[in-house]
């Protein structure tokens, strides 16, 4: 007796169960190579495959991907109708790899995020990534990073602006601009309507060149609103320059000044215009040489200023003078938010002057007091903010009702400083971000916050990184958990959580309706630990992000973590 024919499998008649089947087993990269583009009924199937939907970033590295199929991803990128953003890093491109991907890039109409970081582009490859450049109708950001590129070659990467009328971010970072480059990125975008923020870093923009980058600011027809300036050597005179141009400029709302050797001298340039100006609302001076003397020159100027809403000295030469200066100007102020001071060096009386401001100011938001290694005396007048009766000081001090974020990160916090804030934070109204990371507040610090955890009802953020506490830490972490109904990101890296800790945590995502994600990285997590959490994730139906990588895993990742809530969420939304 003969067997039946059996008609062979073909992608007209392949099961959809089967093709999921090898999907799934496919990276993104693959998919996008080898399934795309082949016939109309596998596309079909492509279309309503949860991983394919949720393809919308990718990466090329060479280090990890095979050379060889990179020469065929430009021509999947043409009719590619996911991708939203591509990075490329670490890659060599020649010139016909940069002919095929302009030729992508001109038909491509999604694609609206374009990176290069480390990536080698041989002669003519810019050139000829222009032309693609030029004619796309989907690119808003541009980014060139700590690339190598040939000395005549920024020339056509600045081209591309000319006659753009969709590009709206150009980031160009770790490479010189020469002064002939500086002067035609200024002589183009004079007369572009649609570049709203230019990010040049680490481009060796001295006072000459920044003569060129200021006649942007003076234009008419300029919209530029952000302009970062990040480690430049500036100089004094190209601080007058800059403030000469934002006398006039009526768009500007951003601008860095991060790592510019901004001394009080140039400070003190800078606030004759911040006093008169009218549009600027974020102003970056960090990581520069500003002192007591820079900071009064700045805050007498904003005394008058009724826009700025943002300033960041973080990491200057700031003292308790400076700090004085800063809380004399919030007792008043009624238009700043956020005001980050970390990495100064104050100290007690410095907190006692915020302190004080602090219970009469009405908008500060966000405050962050970072690596200022704060003690312990100090961290009992950080209890005026919350304005609750602490029994070292004795004092009853005025609840803040507007401060929503704290960053107290890498202060020497102990348990018994935890103490202190603890117990105003059970009933504040108000914060919603509370950030210790990188202190030493160990196990008994951690049993203070879990009375937090029971009864405050407005934090949603916590961040305990690297804060010397083991799974008894992480008991006391649960107990609180279990009863907090508003928690919704906690970051615990790089404490001493093993599969003990961890089995406890898992408890928490079993039953807990709130946590979206949870940062685990660097503990000390083994194959069982992670078993017990995997376990749980199945049952939690909100939580999006679960952080495992640098702990001890070896043999069991029973599921693909971030595969399984991408299709959760496909199921979910489907």
């Amino acid at each position: 007796m003969s067997l039946p024919h059996k008609k062979p499998l073909s992608l007209h008649t392949i099961p959809v169960e089967t093709v999921y089947r090898i999907l799934d087993n496919l990276s993104q990269l693959d998919i996008l190579l080898s399934m795309q583009n082949v016939c109309s009924r596998l596309d079909a199937i492509l279309n309503v495959y949860y991983r394919y939907q949720k393809f919308t970033e990718l990466k090329i590295n060479t280090r990890k991907e095979n050379k060889a199929k990179l020469n065929h991803l430009a021509k999947a990128l043409r009719n590619n109708t996911t991708i939203t953003k591509l990075t490329y890093s670490f890659n060599n491109i020649s010139e016909t790899e940069g002919k095929h991907l302009a030729l992508a890039l001109e038909k491509n109409t999604t694609l609206t995020t374009l990176i290069f970081i480390t990536t080698k582009f041989e002669v003519n490859a810019l050139r000829q990534l222009t032309f693609g450049l030029q004619r796309n109708k989907s690119i808003t950001t541009l980014e060139f990073r700590s690339n190598r590129l040939f000395s005549n070659e920024t020339y056509h990467l600045i081209e591309v602006l000319q006659n753009n009328t969709v590009l709206t971010k150009l980031i160009l970072e770790t490479y010189p601009l020469e002064k002939n480059d500086t002067q035609y990125l200024a002589q183009i975008l004079e007369n572009n309507k649609t570049l709203t923020s230019l990010h040049l870093e680490c481009n060796n923009i001295n006072s000459e060149k920044i003569l060129y980058i200021t006649k942007i600011l003076q234009s008419n027809t300029a919209a530029l609103t952000e302009l970062l300036l990040i480690r430049n050597p500036i100089g004094t005179q190209g601080i007058q320059y800059l403030t000469k141009a934002l006398q006039i400029n009526r768009t500007l709302k951003t601008l860095h000044l991060t790592g510019s050797n901004i001394d009080d001298q140039r400070v003190e340039n800078l606030s004759h215009i911040i006093r008169k100006n009218t549009t600027l609302t974020t102003l970056f001076l960090d990581i520069n040489i500003i002192t007591d003397i820079g900071v009064k020159f700045l805050t007498e100027a904003l005394s008058t200023n009724q826009t700025l809403t943002t300033l960041n000295l973080g990491h200057n030469n700031i003292d308790d003078h400076g700090i004085q200066h800063l809380a004399e100007l919030l007792s008043e102020n009624n238009t700043l938010t956020t005001l980050d001071i970390s990495g100064n060096c104050f100290d007690i009386y410095g907190i006692q002057y915020l302190c004080r401001a602090l219970q009469t100011n009405k908008t500060l938001k966000v405050i962050d007091l970072s690596e200022n290694t704060i003690h312990l005396l100090s961290l009992k007048h950080l209890n005026r903010i919350n304005g609750k009766l602490t029994e070292y000081l004795g004092l009853t001090l005025q609840i803040s009702k507007t401060l929503t974020t704290l960053d107290l990160q890498m202060n020497q916090i102990d348990c018994e400083g935890v103490r202190f804030l603890a117990e105003p934070l059970e009933t504040n109204s108000t914060l919603t971000t509370l950030r210790l990371g990188r202190n030493s507040i160990g196990n008994s610090g951690i049993q203070y916050l879990s009375r937090v955890l029971k009864k405050n009802t407005t934090l949603t953020t916590l961040n305990l990184e690297r804060n010397c506490f083991t799974h008894e830490g992480i008991q006391y972490l649960v107990d609180g958990l279990l009863k907090n109904t508003t928690l919704t990101i906690i970051d615990l890296e790089g404490n001493k959580i093993d599969d003990h800790g961890a089995e406890q945590l898992a408890e928490v995502l079993q039953k807990n309706t709130t946590l979206i994600e949870v940062n685990l990285l660097a503990n000390n997590i083994g194959d069982e630990g992670t078993n017990h959490l995997v376990a749980a994730v199945q049952y939690n139906r909100m939580l999006r992000t679960i952080h495992l990588t640098s702990n001890d895993i070896h043999n069991v990742i029973p599921v693909d973590l971030d595969e399984f809530f991408n299709e959760r969420l496909y199921s979910k939304f489907s």
